[in-house]
């Protein structure tokens, strides 16, 4: 959970540990890097803010290896005293493939690890990056190339506009860079997956960041101010049958009508419930035991039996979605479900391929 909100967030820590889920503290390092951080307390606060509280960093602010260590050992002691399970390394959003931030990245992530490891406690790496700028083989190998790993035990990667509503050919992109990174050793995680998570668990993705039903997608462009990401959200429940976790008010509507298997859903959060507002109010315990389910059912399958499950879930998905909208439940589709039948035809060769290539012939 970001670290903004880090004295508001009891329930998703509780449901985390009662589903033995890792809980981390998400320390917004990058967010130092935009004018509006200051507006945040529990940002401008933090022990690795600019010392002015005010100057948001630029790239050559941390050129000298006392500031950077400064930045970098805070993030991690604030997430220690946070009780995070893991710890995320500080870094920076990247806006293209030259950003002066890849160097300053790749001494934050160094000095990152060394402090993780006086904890104890295992280390992810972080990765911003400009979706865009990778839709081509050959910038995602320089990228790649570029990219000082150290030895993280996973790499987190947000990518910038990577949403719900995604074109397939944003998430094929979005795959293969992923499982491009991944080929040399380290897990990798898919950040704000949401319902994204299904497609790229499915072609064999380490894993994903979730916040138990609030993220719902990275845009760098929020840290500027158009959007407030920020605050009171309620969470969004969970239907595995339909791949994607609902707001409140349609979540009810959805479970009130009968039609879908949630609406009888057997979790220990579910069976407590007396009605479709009861369910909706106990999400975050309902998100937990269904997370947890779908890494047990996902564990057991190689890529190609995940992808057919996902086929399968899909067809199930909007035979669903028609009968909703049927009975006036809603009127728009859910697009997402014919976006991931589409990217999973332009996807399904990277099933045949044992390894990308991290660098050019």
């Amino acid at each position: 959970m970001p670290i903004t909100e880090r004295y508001s967030v009891g329930d998703v820590r509780r449901a985390a540990n009662e589903y033995a889920i890792p809980y981390g503290v998400d320390p917004f390092v990058f967010r130092l890097a935009f004018p509006n951080f200051n507006s945040v307390k529990n940002l401008r606060d933090r022990a690795y803010a600019p010392v002015d509280r005010l100057t948001p960093y630029q790239p050559d602010d941390l050129r000298a290896l006392e500031e950077a260590r400064r930045v970098a050992h805070g993030a991690i002691d604030e997430q220690q005293q946070g009780g995070a399970d893991f710890f995320l390394a500080a870094s920076f959003a990247i806006r293209d493939l030259d950003d002066k931030w890849l160097v300053r990245n790749a001494k934050l992530l160094d000095l990152s690890l060394g402090q993780a490891s006086a904890y104890g406690k295992p280390l992810v790496a972080t990765l911003e990056l400009p979706l865009e700028a990778l839709a081509s083989p050959e910038a995602q190998i320089r990228l790649a190339n570029r990219i000082a790993r150290g030895r993280p035990s996973a790499l987190l990667v947000n990518f910038d506009r990577l949403e719900a509503g995604a074109a397939p050919a944003q998430l094929y992109w979005a795959l293969r860079m992923t499982l491009l990174l991944q080929d040399s050793g380290a897990p990798v995680l898919l950040g704000r997956a949401g319902a994204l998570r299904h497609f790229f668990l499915a072609f064999g993705l380490g894993g994903f960041e979730d916040g138990l039903g609030r993220y719902i997608g990275f845009r760098v462009s929020d840290f500027n101010g158009e959007r407030k990401p920020f605050g009171a959200h309620g969470p969004r429940f969970e239907f595995p049958s339909l791949l994607k976790a609902l707001p409140p008010d349609r979540a009810v509507a959805v479970l009130a009508s009968g039609i879908v298997p949630e609406a009888t859903c057997e979790c220990r959060a579910c069976v407590r419930a007396g009605s479709p507002r009861d369910q909706v109010a106990a999400a975050y315990l309902h998100n937990a035991e269904m997370l947890k389910r779908e890494g047990q059912a996902l564990a057991t399958l190689a890529p190609a039996e995940r992808v057919a499950r996902l086929e399968e879930a899909i067809a199930k998905g909007l035979l669903l979605d028609r009968e909703l909208q049927r009975r006036e439940i809603w009127r728009r589709r859910l697009a997402h479900l014919e976006s991931f039948r589409e990217a999973v035809a332009l996807a399904r060769p990277l099933l045949d391929v044992e390894r990308l290539a991290r660098r050019a012939a």
